[in-house]
């Protein structure tokens, strides 16, 4: 595959950075085998989505096969959304594990809810979101992601972002907007490494979405 074709291709994009966030990883993390393990998946194709919503609605003795490929398809996904909350205070396996799991239960009942094809990755990318929510709130962590607010901002949902960022001080907000415009961890002017990192650090632990009645 051409390195524009990986680009934009989101398979592709998930193993690349499932690579990047496997490198970061050190090699006595109780994730690094499961991690090593899924940067052998193989991607999937819009084809290959097409024929396992085929198999599946048929039925017969290759369902589970299809399953199981179409399980192994978003493991990187799942993931990947786990290390992007690895600044927490858990242990990245008990999020990598129960998103697979969730994983597990959607290929096994996705036929009765998936009635074509192209909806098959949206719904496997909202059980993958909706088992994290749900896992953030058992931890106590109703936290937002620095990925998830880029994203909120990205679509639209400024005023949702600026009420998850009200919380921050000056210092904190102008280095987790640095952060978000993918600037990297470099100094705010007359700003120490050690003070910009504490400052991400407190940030992102404000990152909480709105309490609702």
């Amino acid at each position: 595959m051409s390195s524009e074709s990986a680009q934009t291709d989101p398979y592709q994009k998930r193993l690349a950075k499932l690579a990047e966030n496997f490198n970061a990883l050190k090699s006595d993390d109780t994730a690094y085998d499961i991690v090593q393990k899924a940067l052998g998946s193989k991607p999937l194709t819009m084809n290959d989505e097409w024929e396992i919503h085929e198999k599946l609605t048929a039925g017969g003795k290759d369902s589970p096969k299809y399953k199981e490929r179409l399980k192994q398809g978003f493991i990187p996904l799942a993931i990947n959304k786990a290390f992007a909350y690895s600044y927490l205070n858990v242990p990245l396996i008990d999020l990598i594990e129960p998103l697979i799991e969730s994983l597990d239960f959607a290929a096994n009942s996705i036929i009765e809810v998936v009635d074509h094809p192209a909806r098959l990755s949206f719904v496997m990318e909202e059980v993958i979101e909706r088992r994290m929510s749900m896992l953030l709130e058992e931890f106590g962590l109703d936290l937002v992601s620095p990925q998830e607010l880029k994203e909120m901002i990205s679509s639209g949902r400024k005023s949702e972002a600026e009420q998850i960022m009200s919380t921050l001080d000056v210092l904190e907000r102008k280095v987790l907007e640095r952060h978000l415009n993918d600037e990297g961890l470099e100094t705010v002017p007359n700003t120490s490494i050690e003070l910009y990192e504490k400052a991400y650090a407190s940030a992102l632990k404000k990152l909480r979405r709105p309490k609702t009645r």
